[in-house]
């Protein structure tokens, strides 16, 4: 049973990578921006949340990401953490418990230590994809997709320190708090 169930996972992910993928390559901010300007002739922008919430596929993974955009032309809210060195892993939880086989909170672990967690898709089964980090993402994202960067306590200057390593024309950073929204503006305005 576990080999046919392997081999059904395999053959799912070869289907996905196979499939045509429904793209948007954005190259850079104004791009970004003309991307989200209001026009009745463009279609309707679908976002979706954590990567889209499909039976066999974990959200927040770039599994889920690419099924998603098989089906439909999307952008992504997803949700980074940091591990306790320091690494952007994404992950919607504070902790492991509902979506990976392990048990605690990110961070308390270290990279190392979570890279050998497997996933749950939404109904709780334990698939064999693997927590992707903030880079591994957005490298994968370059001429598919917008991410939405929805913060889960992620320092701003992680965030800022981050983008200013690694320019992607394709993030949008969410806002949710005061301190945020000032701390960017700050940033902004140097």
């Amino acid at each position: 049973m576990k080999r046919i169930i392997s081999l059904l996972s395999v053959l799912a992910t070869v289907a996905v990578a196979n499939a045509q993928l429904h793209t948007v390559d954005i190259k850079s901010f104004d791009e970004l921006k003309s991307y989200f300007e209001q026009d009745e002739n463009k279609p309707v922008i679908i976002s979706g949340h954590r990567g889209g919430m499909m039976p066999g596929y974990p959200e927040n993974s770039i599994e889920a990401f690419e099924k998603t955009l098989s089906i439909m032309p999307s952008f992504f809210e997803i949700d980074p953490q940091l591990t306790k060195d320091s690494v952007l892993i994404l992950m919607h939880d504070d902790t492991l418990n509902r979506t990976t086989n392990m048990q605690g909170k990110v961070k308390d672990y270290t990279y190392a230590e979570i890279k050998h967690a497997k996933l749950k898709d939404r109904e709780g089964k334990l698939t064999d994809f693997k927590i992707p980090t903030l880079k591994e993402a957005l490298d994968w994202s370059q001429g598919k997709t917008i991410f939405q960067l929805d913060n889960k306590g992620v320092p701003y200057a992680t965030y800022v320190k981050f983008l200013k390593e690694n320019p992607y024309p394709n993030v949008v950073l969410g806002l949710r708090k005061d301190d945020e929204f000032a701390y960017l503006q700050n940033i902004l305005s140097m």
